[in-house]
C-alpha cells in the first residue's frame, strides 16, 4: 500500500482530472500527474506537487494542486517574442479551479477513499513559463484532503 501521501497526491490529482472533464474547459487533453509528460497539445494537466499533513488533525492533508494548461505559443509577425493564443482555455479551465464550492466538485467525481474538505486559506498563485515552444499557464491551489471517505 503506498505511503499515505503518495496516495492523497495521486487521488487529488485524478479527482481534478475527472471534475476538468465535466466541464467542457476547451481541449479533451486532460493529463494527470506522471501521465503529464507525453502530452498533446492543447492541454491541460493535474499534478498534485506537494502534500502536508495538518499540524493538529493527522491524515488530513495540505495538498497544493498545480493546474496548467499548455499550448503552442506562436510567434509574431516580426519573428520576435512568442505570444499567447489560447486565453480562452486558461480562463475555463482556471475558472473551474477558483470556484467556492471546488471541493464539492471534486468530491461529486466519487475517488474511492478520497474527500476534499476545502480548500486551505491560502493566496492561490499563478505563473507563466515558455517551455521550448509551449506556452505553460498555472494556476496553483491549496485544498485540505483526506485519504478517507466521509460521505
Amino acid at each position: 500500500m503506498p505511503a499515505p501521501f503518495i496516495s492523497v497526491l495521486y487521488k487529488t490529482e485524478k479527482a481534478a482530472k475527472s471534475y476538468a472533464a465535466t466541464q467542457n474547459v476547451g481541449t479533451s487533453n486532460l493529463y494527470h500527474g506522471k501521465n503529464a509528460a507525453d502530452r498533446l497539445h492543447p492541454s491541460v494537466s493535474f499534478v498534485a506537487a506537494e502534500a502536508v499533513e495538518h499540524p493538529r488533525v493527522r491524515g488530513n492533508w495540505f495538498v497544493a494542486l498545480d493546474v496548467t494548461v499548455r499550448y503552442s505559443a506562436r510567434v509574431t509577425i516580426e519573428d520576435s517574442d512568442p505570444v499567447p493564443e489560447e486565453d480562452d482555455l486558461t480562463s475555463k479551465t482556471f475558472d473551474c479551479f477558483v470556484r467556492s464550492d471546488l471541493h464539492t466538485q471534486l468530491n461529486a467525481q466519487s475517488i474511492t477513499d478520497f474527500h476534499c474538505i476545502g480548500i486551505a486559506d491560502l493566496p492561490r498563485e499563478i505563473r507563466r513559463d515558455l517551455e521550448g515552444d509551449c506556452w505553460a499557464e498555472t494556476l496553483r491551489v491549496t485544498l485540505l484532503c483526506t485519504n478517507t471517505s466521509l460521505a
